[in-house]
């Protein structure tokens, strides 16, 4: 077929070939304008797919959960702001200030935002304490202490009992302390001495001793410590 094709060429003449050569380019254009050379010669490859992730895409679609974020993350901002300005800043002030009305006003309002607190109630409960509310100190550090068990409550209710010369009451106030918190000399001395005024010199002697050795220049400690022995001694119950 290929040697026909080269043999009628060779026959024909340059106006023929001519010709020949339009002919076929007539047949091209008439290709490209046609349906069919629409379908073969199609370059373009169309609109470009999003290349976002269709999450991402799907997002722009729910306008309704930004907007719930944005107002519960207002939501939070304000709800903060206003219980610091009722509870922490409003108690704070009014405490330092002697306002005692409107620091249980503050505390009051802080429970019932779900802020309440033991050292907010046994900071009034001090507070009323140098006001000389002894009762009421008392039932603020009771409160606080049903909360949560403190060291520093369970300090500030040693002393109010220490100071009405409840020792006994006093002593385990303070052991509740040693068993909540840090052990620190204060606190072991004043549980000692607690248990030494309840006529106990054996549980007086060890929280003395470990007293001692944390502050060894401390003579009051000492004083105690020796008193204690020989109480101990004097009743057989030295431990």
């Amino acid at each position: 077929m290929a040697k026909k094709q080269n043999a009628k060429l060779r026959q024909m003449s340059p106006e023929d070939l001519v010709a020949e050569e339009e002919q076929l380019r007539g047949a091209v254009w008439k290709l490209r304008d046609g349906r069919v050379a629409r379908v073969l010669l199609r370059s373009d490859p169309g609109p470009e797919r999003d290349p976002r992730p269709l999450e991402a895409a799907g997002a722009t679609g729910t306008p309704w959960l930004r907007r719930s974020l944005q107002v519960l993350g207002a939501a939070c901002v304000i709800y903060g702001a206003f219980t610091f300005w009722v509870g922490d800043f409003g108690f704070a002030r009014a405490l330092s200030s002697g306002n005692i009305p409107a620091a249980r006003e503050a505390v009051r309002r802080l429970a019932w935002l779900g802020r309440d607190g033991p050292s907010r109630h046994t900071e009034l409960g001090r507070r009323l304490a140098r006001e000389g509310d002894l009762e009421g100190a008392r039932r603020a550090f009771e409160q606080g202490l049903a909360l949560a068990p403190t060291a520093r409550g369970f300090q500030s209710l040693g002393l109010l009992h220490e100071h009405e010369r409840e020792w006994q009451l006093a002593a385990t106030a303070y052991d509740s302390a040693l068993a909540v918190g840090p052990e620190d000399a204060s606190t072991l001395f004043r549980a000692g001495r607690a248990w030494l005024e309840s006529g106990r010199p054996d549980r007086a002697i060890p929280l003395l001793e470990r007293a001692e050795r944390l502050e060894p220049d401390e003579k009051l400690v000492s004083l105690n410590l020796a008193r204690a022995r020989r109480e101990a001694a004097t009743k057989g119950s030295m431990p």
